[in-house]
């Protein structure tokens, strides 16, 4: 793990839009993609710590505290996607690199490998596109659930 990501999985405290997901390494990437989602993964205990249930809400502005983290959830969402995006567009790169050195020497075992490894990768990394919907649909719904009221402007 880099020295950023340790940093930002110790303190537990990330500045999202400063945050960087590296590419190149598939681990890291992953890596940063579980701190990111670190928002996602405790929306229930974050929802039931700062929005009250029903009969304890007229003590609280439940409607800032549901923008505020309505605002949270949708940066660190467009964080992660633009992330994602742009390794896909690196790894992209990578393997049209790769099929054109291939072509140059289509029996080099090396460009073979490195073509099938940066394809693989690339597959993975668009995986991550879908996984990335479903964190943000279910994130969504528990927040729906407790901010009922709550409309985005």
């Amino acid at each position: 793990m880099s020295s950023s990501l340790a940093t930002a999985a110790i303190s537990g405290t990330i500045d999202y839009k400063t945050f960087s997901v590296p590419c190149a390494d598939f681990s890291e990437f992953k890596e940063s993609l579980r701190i990111l989602r670190d928002v996602d993964d405790r929306i229930v205990y974050r929802l039931n710590t700062s929005i009250p249930t029903a009969s304890f809400a007229k003590d609280v502005d439940t409607q800032s505290k549901c923008k505020k983290l309505h605002d949270e959830i949708q940066d660190v969402f467009n964080v992660r996607g633009a992330a994602i995006e742009k390794c896909i567009r690196e790894t992209s790169d990578r393997v049209a690199e790769m099929q054109a050195l291939r072509k140059q020497e289509p029996t080099s075992h090396r460009y073979i490998t490195l073509l099938r490894q940066s394809q693989t990768k690339l597959r993975m990394m668009q995986n991550e596109l879908t996984v990335e919907e479903i964190v943000h649909e279910r994130t969504m719904k528990a927040f729906r659930e407790r901010c009922q009221s709550f409309r985005p402007t």
